[in-house]
């Protein structure tokens, strides 16, 4: 009795997961959907398997698809198998796809995730465009104390404490865009002098009296 107890309440909880971010998420008219997920079991330090899916209401032809990670101190591995679609870009931040899609039909893209073994938080960002849409779907992984834990997009996650970022990653990156500035060195200013200059002193000139008269003069007829 006890394990079909436990077995009707494990369905139910999948269930109920199943029925909250089941497609990932979508535009509002729903023409494209992308999801994210961890594949079990997801063990402290070790290898993750991601999976990512795209549908679409109609054919789509060069749908881009980018799985961007943070911090860049993890690791998305080459492509596991044949691939759907080519890979147009992969870098520290992540991998880029561009595929064509089918009206109805699942488009899976499958990577390896290694995480430092150590604690931490890190995020799992999938976007999927075309030039007129674009829809983003996320999950975040939290490791501490051995444990790992995974937050669907849209979950609130709980305070972990550690040194976790707090900055959405595409702030982070415009803000370490931005040009920093640079302080200009202090001039001291010259000194000026502010008294009004005085003219030097000179003797009042001699009148032609006072020449004649003086001592010693020789008088010229």
């Amino acid at each position: 009795m006890k394990r079909l107890l436990a077995y009707v309440l494990l369905i139910t909880s999948l269930i109920a997961c199943a029925g909250t971010n089941s497609n990932g998420s979508c535009t509002p008219g729903e023409e494209i959907c992308v999801k994210v997920r961890a594949e079990e079991p997801i063990l402290f330090g070790e290898p993750v398997s991601l999976v990512i899916t795209a549908t679409s209401s109609e054919d789509i032809s060069q749908l881009g698809i980018a799985l961007i990670i943070w911090p860049h101190t993890l690791i998305v591995s080459e492509a596991i198998d044949e691939e759907p679609g080519i890979e147009v870009w992969k870098g520290e931040s992540g991998v880029a796809w561009k595929v064509n899609v089918r009206a109805g039909e699942v488009v899976t893209l499958r990577r390896i995730l290694y995480l430092p073994v150590e604690a931490g938080e890190y995020t799992i960002t999938v976007h999927a465009n075309t030039s007129q849409l674009r829809v983003i779907d996320q999950i975040s992984i939290i490791q501490i104390e051995d444990e790992v834990k995974v937050y669907l997009s849209g979950t609130e996650i709980p305070f972990t404490p550690g040194p976790l970022p707090t900055m959405n990653p595409i702030q982070l990156q415009t803000l370490r865009a931005l040009p920093t500035s640079t302080p200009l060195r202090t001039l001291t200013p010259v000194p000026t002098n502010t008294s009004t200059p005085t003219s030097p002193a000179y003797p009042p000139p001699v009148s032609p009296t006072s020449v004649r008269d003086a001592p010693g003069d020789t008088s010229y007829p």
